[in-house]
Order: C-alpha cells, then sequence, then structure tokens
C-alpha cells in the first residue's frame, strides 16, 4: 500500500519489528505467507530504523543479486526518498565516490547498507555487520558456491557485535 506505514494496517509485524531493537535479542525469525509485508515492511523499517536512530552496518541476503538490486531500486530508494525522517540520509550519487550504489549505500548518519545476493559468496563475506536481514531464505540456495551454508556465512560477518 502506498503513502504513509502505519502498524494498524499490518498488526501482526509490530512485534518482529519490536524484537530488533530489544537489547537482549540476537534473532528474529519469521515464517509468514506470501505478500504478508516483510520485505515491504518490516525489512524496510528496520533499515530505515537503524539508519536513521542507531547508525549501524546492515547486510540485506536476497536469493540472487538481481533481487537485491530490485529491492534497493524499488523498496529502498523510494523509502529514502519520501520518508521525511530519512530524507537527505542517503550519501548523494557520484561517478567518484562510490557512497551510494544499487548494492552498497552510505548515510550521512554513518549507517552502511550492503544488498547482496546469496548465490555469490562474496556477497556474504567481507565486511563486519551489525544486522543480518535474509530475505527469502526458502528461496535461497543451500549452499553459496562451494562456501557452504548461506546464513551461516552471514552471520560470520556479525562475529564483532555484540
Amino acid at each position: 500500500m502506498p503513502g504513509k506505514w502505519k502498524n494498524s494496517q499490518v498488526p501482526y509485524l509490530v512485534g518482529p519489528m519490536d524484537a530488533f531493537t530489544e537489547p537482549d535479542t540476537e534473532r528474529v525469525v519469521m515464517q509468514f505467507g506470501a505478500q504478508m509485508g516483510k520485505s515491504e515492511g518490516l525489512i524496510a523499517n528496520v533499515v530505515g530504523y537503524f539508519c536513521s536512530e542507531d547508525p549501524s552496518p546492515i547486510l540485506i541476503v536476497t536469493p540472487r543479486e538481481i533481487d537485491a538490486k530490485k529491492m534497493s531500486r524499488v523498496r529502498l530508494t523510494p523509502m529514502f526518498r519520501d520518508t521525511p525522517c530519512l530524507k537527505g540520509v542517503l550519501k548523494e550519487s557520484r561517478s567518484k565516490d562510490a557512497g551510494n550504489t544499487i548494492l552498497e549505500k552510505q548515510t550521512t548518519t554513518g549507517a552502511r547498507i550492503l544488498l547482496g545476493g546469496a548465490n555469490s559468496p562474496a556477497n556474504l563475506a567481507s565486511d563486519p555487520i551489525r544486522i543480518l536481514l535474509v530475505d527469502e531464505l526458502d528461496r535461497c540456495p543451500a549452499s553459496s558456491g562451494t562456501e557452504g551454508d548461506v546464513v551461516e556465512i552471514a552471520e560470520t560477518r556479525t562475529s564483532t557485535f555484540a
């Protein structure tokens, strides 16, 4: 639904969204039906929160790199453009500055968003991150190339954060 976000339209997402801000929560696992708001609402809202309120490095893993690019273009970029508290948070795109590309976004608040496909080991094993979001895990390959379990590889990147 376009327009301002309203928790009342998807009350079942409030608990999972709140769980991301609870200090003792290490993992939030959701098993929902298709088109229930996980990507559009929950993932986007968690990214927005950790970019504006608690700047953190974030990794979003999708089944394929093409899905990550679509999420960036269709969900994240419009959210940062159209949400008043996030307007101007993304660093400007410049040809010499890689601070805002389709798969990597840096913010003026110090947050960093990386997006990647589960089918590419390079997307999963690199810089340390605090917030790991895996979208459509059931559509991800069981192994990322020859590297092993997709979630285990991505979770390793969170080991430097409490």
